[in-house]
């Protein structure tokens, strides 16, 4: 009998999944296939044979019911398959689950044993006592049925693996053939919703960064922009197109969009002026020589669309300075204290460059006007109103299609328990 010379560690992982879970999702999908179908049925004798329309519309109605209840009737097979589909995997995943439960709880008892029997074996082999090294003979024999129990549980355990993968790629399969019943989404459909997704999380990272007010962030200003028109065209070509979306949501988008743009135009031309106007010696000149309204907003226009900062001779924002260093800190109640230092002063700063310096620059100056620069801030404000207002508006249209979705999970449950649905 041959003699291991090495014992291998060998860690078997359990299967996870839920088979009730899957038989649940199943039982719902051919609930709501029954009901689907039902529909179909209940369409079609609307329009069938034995009916007589009295007018156009009525006619135009009949039409136009058959090919309702076809997609109904499609809808509803596909339920039905997609059910029938999931049983068995339902099946496949609590058999190898079993299988698998044994095979791994059999091998963590065997291989501990092996490595146990085969140190003793070892230790007689090598021992001085002649009845101990005897026994080294029994405690191989035991070690090597110990490795053949931990070998076979390594086989079962493979195995109901392979079983599990083979049901679960033809699921999958199955699954997959089902897009090719004309339900499914259009590529340009599947395009224009995954290009809105993609421009709105650009639009709030891009967005979030441009909130600080330094030069390198005008870019991120400018990307957050591109991004909003590209979700909104997206969004008002998917409802014109396809019908699916919220004109009030994407009209709020479009507002707080082109709020924001008009809140950087009257910005910027509020503190536009010109060389003649600057040179003025007095103010009575400086506001007799300033820009009138059109003069400033194509002014404020021009370098919205440059992006290249305000017109005028404006420094760069300034950065902001720490009252004092960390270094000084020396406790952590003190450590406290400087965070909240920064936290407020920092906040004070962004304010102070944001909104009061050019605040005090067009109050100080005759040539810039003021009421332009508060109507820019708030224009701001109203843009940021609406872009909330629509985030919530989309939060509360996600809120109840999720309720719907739930009630009409419960009512399919009950319809379930209570017995098939059958059309009439």
């Amino acid at each position: 009998m041959a003699r291991p010379e090495r014992c291998t560690v060998t860690v078997l992982r359990p299967l996870p999944g839920d088979p009730a879970t899957v038989r649940a999702l199943a039982d719902r999908l051919q609930g709501r296939g029954e009901r689907l179908l039902s529909l179909a049925s209940a369409l079609r004798g609307l329009s069938g044979p034995d009916i007589a329309w009295a007018s156009p519309a009525e006619a135009a109605f009949a039409a136009r019911s058959h090919a309702a209840a076809a997609l109904l009737v499609s809808a509803g097979r596909r339920h039905g398959v997609s059910a029938a589909t999931l049983r068995p995997l339902a099946a496949a995943l609590e058999h190898a689950q079993q299988v698998v439960g044994a095979a791994v709880a059999e091998h963590s008892v065997a291989h501990p044993r092996a490595v146990a029997l085969g140190t003793a074996r070892v230790e007689a082999e090598q021992s001085a006592d002649p009845a101990r090294r005897a026994s080294a003979v029994g405690l191989h024999c035991r070690e090597v049925a110990e490795l053949e129990r931990a070998q076979d549980a390594e086989r079962r355990h493979s195995r109901a693996w392979r079983d599990f993968q083979e049901a679960d790629r033809r699921c999958a399969a199955v699954l997959h053939r089902l897009l090719d019943d004309g339900l499914a989404d259009s590529r340009a459909y599947d395009a224009l919703t995954g290009l809105s997704r993609a421009a709105a999380g650009v639009e709030g990272v891009a967005g979030t960064v441009a909130l600080f007010p330094s030069p390198p962030t005008k870019a991120f200003g400018v990307a957050a922009g591109a991004a909003g028109a590209t979700r909104v065209a997206a969004d008002a070509v998917v409802k014109v197109a396809y019908g699916d979306g919220d004109w009030t949501s994407i009209g709020l988008s479009a507002a707080a969009l082109g709020t924001g743009r008009a809140a950087g135009v009257l910005k910027r031309g509020a503190l536009a002026t010109n060389p003649a106007a600057r040179s003025a010696a007095t103010r009575t000149e400086r506001r007799l020589l300033r820009h009138d309204v059109q003069q400033r907003l194509g002014q404020g226009l021009a370098a919205e669309l440059r992006q290249v900062g305000r017109v005028g001779a404006k420094a760069p924002p300034r950065p902001f300075r720490a009252p004092r260093p960390l270094s000084s800190v020396s406790s952590p109640a003190a450590t406290a204290h400087w965070v909240a230092e920064q936290v407020a002063g920092r906040a004070r700063h962004a304010a102070q460059v944001r909104w009061l310096d050019d605040l005090a620059l067009a109050t100080r100056d005759p040539a810039r006007s003021r009421t332009m620069l508060l109507s820019g801030f708030g224009a701001q404000a109203a843009s940021s109103g609406l872009g909330g207002a629509g985030a919530l508006r989309d939060h509360h249209l996600d809120h109840e299609a999720g309720e719907a979705e739930r009630r009409r999970d419960e009512r399919s449950g009950a319809q379930a328990a209570s017995g098939p649905a059958r059309p009439r």
